[in-house]
């Protein structure tokens, strides 16, 4: 009794191999194909003659240890024609075709299966190529929503801090590290300092030390001097190019930059799910990077426009308290107030 079993094919490849088993038979001659425990996954006789099962298996076994592509010949004057079908370095089926005791076909047969090997490997190229396409597209549609979500979420009213978190929390969802963060440039002291802002995860690098948060922007400023727009480091090849403390295994940072003028950078550590960052994680974190900057400096000039307007608005009630006495006082009495109410109601 012959053994069946699931083949290791994808359902395209099995199709490709069934339509050649077809015409093979068509022509008078036996085709099988085993999988990789031996077992026949197709079998198509063209009803001209009876195969020796048993020796059709041997010579599958035979190319399965020899793992090689290259067509043989096997038994009688070379009755028993074979090969593996590899993909992806792996034999995934053997075909043994079995041109008849005559052996007049041999050379026939041997040829219109180098025919079909080559077709057999275009078309597993073309679907490798089709499916590298399909994944980068997708990878490409999130990005695309990413960029779209942060960018529909920037209202000049909210924070500063909820615009970077949301930018974090967003991003890591499509690049998957152990931690990202967002520091920026303030003045305290008469100093300027580079404080966390937002993050996600848990940071490769100690945040907490202001020493290493400076050398790291350091870091990026002499990599964008050499014309990179980012800086990447990893252990990928044996050795880091610049010396890290922490758990640090592979790092990115972007710059943040505002008319031209650095407010910070962005960092994030540790792939979860790749060994390093590529050009595609510079494009992505420095896209992100720009609309974070670009808030920023909508917020502050908000924030200058509302002080601004509120300035005119305190000298024009100046001006008019300065005209009457009697009514002098009477704008800052009616805020007051206006406050007072708004507390007590929200209190009830």
């Amino acid at each position: 009794m012959l053994n069946t079993s699931q083949n290791q094919l994808s359902s395209g490849q099995l199709r490709l191999v069934k339509e050649f088993a077809r015409e093979m038979a068509d022509t008078g001659i036996n085709f099988f194909a085993y999988d990789r425990d031996l077992n026949i996954i197709v079998n198509v006789c063209g009803e001209k003659f009876i195969s020796d099962y048993e020796g059709s298996a041997a010579f599958a076994k035979q190319l399965l240890d020899s793992q090689t592509c290259a067509i043989q010949q096997i038994g009688p004057s070379g009755r028993f024609i074979g090969c593996c079908l590899v993909t992806d370095g792996t034999v995934s089926a053997i075909i043994i075709i079995d041109s008849g005791p005559d052996c007049t076909a041999a050379a026939l047969v041997r040829q219109t299966l180098h025919i079909f090997l080559r077709s057999f490997q275009n078309d597993l190229k073309n679907a490798q190529q089709i499916e590298l396409i399909s994944g980068e597209l997708a990878q490409t549609y999130e990005e695309l929503m990413l960029l779209y979500k942060i960018s529909t979420n920037m209202r000049v009213s909210q924070s500063d801090a909820n615009f970077l978190q949301l930018a974090c929390d967003n991003l890591i969802e499509i690049v998957r590290v152990e931690g990202i963060a967002i520091f920026l440039e303030k003045k305290i002291e008469d100093n300027k300092k580079l404080i966390l802002s937002a993050g996600t995860g848990l940071l490769g690098i100690d945040y907490k030390n202001e020493a290493m948060t400076e050398i790291l922007f350091e870091r990026l400023l002499d990599s964008m001097t050499t014309g990179s727009d980012a800086l990447i480091d990893s252990e990928v090849n044996g050795i880091f190019k610049y010396e890290w403390q922490g758990r640090i295994r592979n790092i990115i940072a972007v710059p943040l930059s505002n008319n031209s003028k650095l407010i910070g950078m962005m960092v994030a550590t540790n792939l979860l799910d790749r060994s390093d960052f590529d050009k595609n994680d510079i494009k992505l974190f420095n896209a992100v990077a720009t609309e974070c900057a670009v808030f920023i400096g909508n917020h502050n000039l908000f924030k200058d426009l509302k002080a601004l307007l509120i300035g005119a608005l305190k000298s024009l009630v100046n001006s008019i308290d300065a005209k009457d006495q009697y009514t002098r006082g009477h704008s800052d009495r009616v805020a007051i107030i206006s406050k007072w109410i708004d507390a007590v109601y929200k209190r009830l």
